[in-house]
């Protein structure tokens, strides 16, 4: 049996310019699921004048953010294209937005998950924590080898 792991870790700890913001919650803070099973992250904001929430993956062993897209006030939801067909998005943007892991089943789909709500005059970033939390995508497979 072969086996392969796809591991999501999401941060705990949300900055709002300078100081601590307990205005955004991303959620799960773990998921286990097999190869091909949907995974479902959530990022909700109580920020007043923020329209937007953006997802970002910082793969394995890198510090540089990847956008994985955006969903704005307007209900629009756009996915990048390195992302189109793994990603998708749900939501309103102004208060709540949802990261739709499609089917898991590429190392690439493991990393750092974060979630940004955003205004055009200011940011909602993310400060790497001391401690994460992961979520894994467990996948297994049979291989039979015939004999002859």
């Amino acid at each position: 049996m072969h086996c392969a792991y796809i591991v999501i870790i999401i941060p705990l700890l949300w900055v709002k310019a300078a100081g601590v913001s307990p205005d955004v919650f991303q959620t799960p803070a773990v998921v286990l699921t097999e190869e091909h099973a949907e995974v479902k992250l959530s990022c909700r904001h109580s920020i007043n004048g923020f329209d937007s929430i953006l997802w970002f993956l910082r793969p394995p062993g890198e510090t540089s953010l990847q956008l994985i897209g955006f969903t704005r006030y307007t209900k629009v939801q756009v996915v990048e294209k390195p992302f189109q067909g793994f990603f998708n998005m749900s939501g309103d943007g102004e208060t709540e937005a949802f990261l739709h892991v499609l089917r898991p089943r590429r190392p690439s789909h493991s990393g750092h998950y974060f979630c940004a709500a955003y205004s055009r005059t200011s940011i909602q970033t993310h400060k790497v924590p001391d401690k994460n939390i992961s979520v894994t995508v467990k996948t297994c497979r049979n291989h039979t080898q015939e004999v002859r």
